[in-house]
């Protein structure tokens, strides 16, 4: 059997999800190692010191270790499905838009999903603060299907989980809010073959187990 590249990954990660629907949508196999973050396993750990999922290692001479999400999307993007990467924005503002939205976002999701009550500010403030990014994406899309365009590119699945978090943590709320394109687009996602088989469960990787092949028959419909 030829050898793969391995990819630790963590279910529920946001960072993870993203790096195995970018697999999915190049239909590139890896062997796929399910790891529990509080018992992260030792050869994960010597592959990348930093010790977060999710982790890739290319087979042969396919490179270097990837313990960077993004990192990972454009490793598996360029091999197979590189118009993810093109117009009708360059791929350098797709990164633009994509590291705006980390730096932003990210921090007001974590204090609305994992909000402290000694906290200075409300839940409910971090939640509104995030909705206007989350507005702002929606009013860009001008009655397209998805974010920059008529069709899917790596700017979608790099947000998508982290809209699919903050939606989850009140998806009724979030149902009423004005922000249809946003909405229409994350109902496609998360009803999307690529979606669901990047959502498969496995049981916690072990050195002396058979390998797990990822499923990447899938993809965007």
């Amino acid at each position: 059997m030829k050898q793969l590249p391995v990819l630790y990954s963590f279910r529920r990660c946001p960072y993870a999800i993203r790096a195995r629907m970018s697999l999915i949508e190049a239909k590139v196999s890896v062997e796929l190692r399910e790891v529990v973050l509080k018992e992260k396993p030792q050869e994960m750990v010597e592959a990348s010191a930093k010790g977060t999922v999710p982790v890739l290692l290319p087979s042969g001479d396919q490179g270097e270790v990837i313990d960077e999400s993004l990192e990972i999307m454009l490793w598996a993007l360029t091999q197979n499905n590189t118009q993810w990467l093109s117009g009708p924005l360059t791929l350098s503002k797709q990164l633009e838009i994509i590291a705006d939205f980390e730096k932003s976002f990210k921090p007001l999701l974590d204090s609305y999903k994992y909000h402290d009550d000694q906290s200075e500010h409300g839940r409910t403030q971090y939640q509104l603060e995030a909705l206007e990014i989350i507005k702002q994406l929606n009013d860009g899309m001008k009655n397209s299907d998805y974010l920059t365009c008529s069709q899917p590119r790596l700017v979608d699945i790099a947000l998508f989980p982290f809209i699919r978090q903050y939606a989850h943590v009140d998806m009724d709320w979030f149902s009423r809010q004005n922000v249809k394109s946003i909405q229409e687009w994350l109902y496609r996602w998360l009803e999307s073959d690529c979606f669901k088989l990047a959502m498969q469960k496995f049981r916690v990787w072990k050195p002396d187990q058979e390998v797990t092949v990822f499923d990447v028959s899938g993809g965007m419909r």
